[in-house]
């Protein structure tokens, strides 16, 4: 059996830190061939290229003209799957609410070659809530589909199971969180925390500028209720997504302008180096798959607000090295007020997180459970492969899910 990672959009020859599934995918894909796996990754670009990648693994990308997300998959990827994958293989598919992932899922059925969906998302009421007269409809024609002749669904963590199920998804489970790898992590002795009161507390939003998705209205809300003089100031930095000129309106129309800084991207630093600088990263979404920027912040030794929708808020109670809250700003300015008022506890508290992480978040720990779980699968034998593919969920189910346990 050979294992493909299909993403619709990778960079061949840039560093893969755009986006958090091209970041989740690099290191979980690296990791797996450093654990002697032959992976492939599959994706789609300006130009066909075979690549051999420094960390192990073989890029294909495959010449599609059209950019944005359509049905019409390059011609040379529909191709390689009708000559090169047989029902012996497996193929990840990366990213959810997607039109080349449907597609693709479609050409694979159609050729009894076995697929895992990896969403990268949770199927909640906030996710469904944006963009709900274009969403909902393309769940009923294409997502459910998707994930129901899926062999499996890859989610970042068992909690999120609840919400396929209740949108009538039977398809067995399967969980892979994300991780870090060594180069992520800074050196202990770069770290310092602001422990001064007098010293005004220094707040960091690291990602996408998205309003609801990520709850930046609720975080700007939150911070409002600070009085003027005890307000922290808060950093917003991430790529602009559309929402930054309505998020600016808004934080002159709650008179707290001076205490909100945008920023733009910046690559050419390791996110855990950017994060070190503040003293507390917030991630209030409404609707979040995992949370790589949260565990960043525990390698910096951060403490965190992190919302109860992220898969990662597990780790955070677990560790200790944070607050996690309800996505409604009540809840969010209680969790600063609480982070604010246990200053003097920020370097346990972060220092904890950190060493939980290491111990228990790498992408070498993740993969080699990737690995087990992925091996689990069983091909569809050559008397089944024109039937549906139902009979071998049922064997995915029993072996793959008996592995996580």
């Amino acid at each position: 059996m050979s294992v493909y990672f299909y993403v619709h959009y990778f960079p061949a020859h840039e560093p893969p830190v755009q986006n958090g599934v091209v970041r989740a995918v690099h290191g979980l894909v690296s990791s797996l061939a450093k654990c002697g796996e032959a992976i492939t990754l599959l994706s789609e670009g300006p130009q066909t290229e075979q690549i051999q990648t420094a960390t192990g693994y073989q890029h294909r990308c495959f010449a599609n003209s059209r950019s944005h997300p359509s049905t019409h998959l390059a011609p040379d990827l529909i191709q390689f799957v009708q000559q090169r994958l047989t029902p012996q293989d497996l193929v990840i598919l990366n990213g959810g609410f997607h039109l080349n992932v449907y597609a693709l899922a479609k050409l694979l059925k159609q050729h009894n070659i076995p697929y895992v969906v990896a969403p990268h998302l949770t199927y909640d009421r906030y996710m469904f809530a944006k963009s709900r007269t274009r969403k909902y409809p393309y769940w009923y024609l294409c997502e459910k589909a998707t994930l129901q002749n899926a062999s499996a669904v890859q989610v970042l963590d068992q909690s999120q199971a609840i919400w396929l199920r209740r949108r009538g998804i039977t398809t067995p489970i399967i969980t892979v969180q994300n991780g870090f790898a060594p180069t992520d992590i800074p050196a202990k002795s770069s770290l310092s925390w602001r422990t001064n009161a007098d010293q005004r507390a220094q707040l960091l939003f690291f990602g996408r500028l998205c309003r609801h998705i990520k709850g930046l209205d609720l975080l700007l809300e939150a911070l409002a209720q600070f009085n003027a003089p005890n307000r922290p100031h808060l950093t917003l930095q991430g790529p602009e997504v559309g929402d930054r000129q309505i998020l600016e309106a808004q934080t002159q129309a709650l008179k707290i302008d001076d205490r909100v800084n945008f920023c733009s991207p910046e690559y050419a630093s390791t996110p855990a180096a950017i994060m070190a600088q503040y003293d507390i990263v917030c991630l209030p979404s409404r609707s979040e798959g995992f949370g790589l920027t949260a565990l960043e912040a525990m390698l910096a030794g951060r403490v965190l607000l992190v919302s109860e929708h992220a898969g990662i808020a597990t780790h955070i109670r677990a560790s200790g090295c944070g607050i996690v809250v309800k996505p409604n700003a009540e809840s969010i300015h209680a969790g600063l007020v609480e982070l604010l008022n246990c200053r003097h506890q920020w370097a346990s508290m972060g220092l904890r997180g950190r060493e939980y992480a290491i111990q228990h978040l790498s992408w070498q720990q993740i993969a080699l459970a990737a690995r087990q779980t992925y091996s689990t699968f069983t091909p569809i034998p050559p008397e089944r492969q024109s039937a549906s593919p139902t009979s071998n969920k049922a064997k995915w189910s029993e072996k793959a899910l008996a592995a996580q346990r």
